[in-house]
């Protein structure tokens, strides 16, 4: 049986050669796409454009840097107080950014209301952790108290990733009505702790 070809409109068909699909070899411009390719099955074989980007002194770590914290990593606590904010109002009691460069892991909580009043899960203060634009999963909504400073709340399994450049804020949201049973002169509390890394 006689192997048949596609017929191709004359403007696209090849110029020279032999080709198994088309009975033609590649033009000029086949060439080119065909050489770059190559190249970019060369740079996939070499570690993907993540590699061939990397700094020649960029780190290298061991263990996963948000897991264990590396030598090159530096601890940060950032704790800040707020007088009670009125009612149905959402406020920063803490914000930072993380430094340019460098990736980090929040691995300790705290949050409390100094001041009489408070009943834990009430409703009357919402604490939220949040990352740029979003709010972190199992963080977006606490109602209790967690921690102190001498022992804040421990993250476990990685704890919360930061990247470089993202801005944290821990908020805190007074319900409506909330100001009638919590000390007028109390404070809330919040705190993040835990350590920057460069970037790998």
């Amino acid at each position: 049986m006689t192997p048949t070809y596609r017929v191709l409109d004359p403007r696209l068909q090849f110029v020279s050669g032999f080709n198994p699909c088309f009975g033609k070899r590649g033009n000029f411009f086949d060439q080119c796409l065909g050489m770059e390719r190559a190249l970019w099955n060369d740079l996939q074989c070499r570690g993907g454009i993540t590699a061939a980007c990397r700094r020649v002194e960029a780190p290298t770590y061991d263990a996963p840097p948000w897991i264990v914290q590396p030598p090159q990593g530096r601890r940060f606590q950032e704790i800040a107080t707020l007088a009670l904010p009125a009612d149905n109002t959402t406020s920063a009691v803490l914000n930072f950014r993380v430094p340019l460069g460098y990736d980090g892991v929040i691995n300790g909580v705290v949050n409390r209301f100094i001041g009489l009043g408070f009943v834990e899960g009430s409703g009357d203060l919402h604490w939220r952790i949040q990352l740029t634009n979003r709010f972190v999963n199992d963080y977006g909504d606490i109602q209790t108290s967690l921690g102190d400073l001498t022992s804040p709340v421990a993250l476990q399994g990685g704890g919360i990733r930061l990247i470089s450049n993202q801005y944290v804020r821990f908020l805190v949201y007074v319900a409506p009505g909330a100001g009638a049973h919590l000390d007028p002169l109390g404070r809330v509390l919040c705190a993040l702790s835990g350590w920057y890394y460069p970037r790998p």
